[in-house]
C-alpha cells in the first residue's frame, strides 16, 4: 500500500519547514534580540569614562578610545595618519547621507544594514547549486585579483607610453607612483576587518539565524 502523503503543516522537510510562519517568527525574534544585545553592549561599553577623556587631553583631542563604538577608532586612525578611508563615511556610520556627524546608536545603522545585505547574499548563494557556488567563488577571486592588478598595470603602461619608461614608485610626483593602486584592495580589507571587530558577532549571528540548511 502506498504511503499517505504528509500534510505540509506536519512535514519536517527542511526546505518546507524553513518557510513556516512559526520559523520565520522565531528568526525575527532572534534578530531583534541580537540587535538589542548590540545596543546593550554600546550602552555599557560604547563610550570612554570622563577620567579617560580628561587624561587624553579633553574632548577636543584625538585619542584612541578603547570602547565598543567603532567610530572613535576610525576617526583616530584617519586624523592621526591622514589616511582616507576607501568605503564612504556613511557606510562606516561616521556620517549620515547628508554629511552630518553621527554618534551613539545612530553609528550602527549603516554597518548593521551592510551586515544584513551580506547575510542575504550569503544565504541566497548558499542555497544555489554547487556549480553556481563554484562560479561565484571564482568570480569573486578573479574580481579581487583584477581589482588589485589591472589599475596598477594600466596606469603604469599608459604613463610609460606618454612619459617614457620609469619605475612605478619613488617619485615626488604622486601621479607616477602607480604602486599606490595596489593598496586600495588592501585598504578595503583592512576596513572590513576593522568593522569586523565590532560587527563580526552581528554578522555571524545573522547568518546563523537565517542560514537554515537545505533539504
Amino acid at each position: 500500500m502506498a504511503m499517505e502523503s504528509v500534510p505540509e503543516s506536519q512535514t519536517l522537510h527542511i526546505s518546507k519547514l524553513r518557510k513556516r510562519w512559526q520559523v520565520l517568527v522565531l528568526q525575527l525574534i532572534s534578530t531583534v534580540s541580537l540587535l538589542f544585545l548590540m545596543k546593550r553592549m554600546n550602552t555599557i561599553f560604547g563610550s570612554c569614562t570622563d577620567q579617560f577623556i580628561a587624561d587624553s587631553g579633553g574632548p577636543e583631542s584625538t585619542y584612541w578610545c578603547p570602547a565598543y563604538e567603532h567610530t572613535r577608532g576610525l576617526r583616530y586612525w584617519t586624523d592621526s595618519d591622514s589616511i582616507d578611508l576607501f568605503l564612504p563615511d556613511f557606510v562606516h556610520g561616521l556620517v549620515d547621507l547628508s554629511g552630518n556627524t553621527l554618534s551613539g546608536d545612530a553609528t550602527f545603522v549603516a554597518p548593521v544594514l551592510l551586515c544584513a545585505v551580506i547575510t542575504a547574499i550569503w544565504v541566497y548563494i548558499l542555497h544555489q547549486s554547487e556549480k553556481i557556488q563554484m562560479w561565484v567563488n571564482r568570480l569573486i577571486s578573479l574580481g579581487f585579483v583584477g581589482w588589485m592588478v589591472l589599475p596598477f598595470l594600466l596606469s603604469w603602461i599608459y604613463a610609460m607610453v606618454v612619459s617614457g619608461p620609469h619605475l612605478p614608485f619613488g617619485h615626488e610626483n604622486p601621479v607616477y607612483n602607480h604602486i599606490d593602486h595596489l593598496w586600495d584592495p588592501f585598504m578595503f580589507i583592512f576596513e572590513m576587518i576593522f568593522l569586523g571587530i565590532v560587527f563580526a558577532p552581528i554578522l555571524a549571528g545573522l547568518m546563523g539565524i537565517w542560514d537554515s540548511p537545505r533539504g
